[in-house]
């Protein structure tokens, strides 16, 4: 096992998912410290044990390899940083899906309502690459602290998973890895999301090709329904219904009635 660096990267892409960590619905639903311990020891955990297989490689490799993962990790944190800032919701396959079923025209006018978010997340771009720019530490660390360092993650990751299977053992279930703890890692907790919507997309696609409807599954004989009042509340919000001043007219049906409700009480 050869000497570790850990330069400006690893620290950059360790600190930004720590920031985004005190705006997780998570935190807040908990102890916000714990929370952003967990997120802090895991991940450092995760970028430390990349590193130490990075060591590994040829060092025109390491310098692509470590350039990749900085890039993805930033990505990542600032997707973290905005749903939770902007939304109070946390990057998941709900999240997901629901911006894949979100057409264009909506996506690009909730961007243009979301100027302010937007400006905030260049300057903490702006704040990184000054970061990278100014900071020259790198911390140098030996075979025996490099071998001490991986056993002392791999006791925290081992008693912590113990821990919670201990916990659901009490409950009558055994979970060796918890979503919880996957979900906390940088990266893997991002494909995950990605990989676990795409899978409900695609088995919502098959079902369809399976069992196509009907051409005439749209017509109905006249009369032949009652009235029906459909209610919608999960995933609703007055912020984006036209209704409310949300600039794509996705409620035409309630804005033409408070128009000709607002007609009657001025006549």
């Amino acid at each position: 096992m050869p000497s570790l660096s850990l330069d400006r990267r690893f620290f950059l892409a360790w600190g930004v998912f720590v920031g985004a960590a005190f705006f997780s619905p998570d935190a807040h639903m908990s102890y916000v410290l714990k929370f952003v311990l967990k997120v802090a020891f895991y991940s450092g955990a995760f970028f430390y044990t990349l590193y130490a297989l990075f060591a590994l490689l040829p060092p025109n490799f390491q310098e692509w390899a470590k350039n990749v993962l900085l890039a993805l990790s930033l990505i990542c944190a600032f997707i973290r940083f905005f749903a939770g800032y902007v939304f109070n919701m946390d990057f998941n396959q709900v999240l997901l899906q629901t911006l894949y079923n979100t057409n264009l025209a909506e996506t690009l006018a909730f961007l243009k309502s979301q100027t302010s978010s937007i400006l905030l997340i260049l300057a903490l771009i702006f704040g990184c690459a000054l970061f990278l720019w100014v900071c020259r530490f790198e911390w140098v660390i030996s075979r025996r602290l490099n071998l001490f360092l991986l056993g002392f993650i791999g006791f925290g990751i081992g008693a912590h998973v113990g821990r919670t299977a201990y916990l659901s053992a009490q409950i009558g279930s055994l979970n060796l890895a918890p979503p919880e703890v996957l979900d906390t890692l940088p990266l893997i907790k991002e494909t995950r999301a990605v990989y676990f919507s795409l899978q409900a997309g695609s088995s919502v696609v098959q079902n369809a090709l399976n069992q196509p409807y009907p051409k005439d599954y749209l017509k109905v004989d006249v009369d032949s329904v009652p009235n029906v009042v459909l209610i919608v509340g999960e995933s609703a919000s007055k912020n984006f219904m036209g209704i409310y001043g949300y600039p794509v007219p996705n409620t035409p049906f309630l804005s033409d009635l408070e128009e000709r409700e607002r007609e009657d009480k001025l006549a």
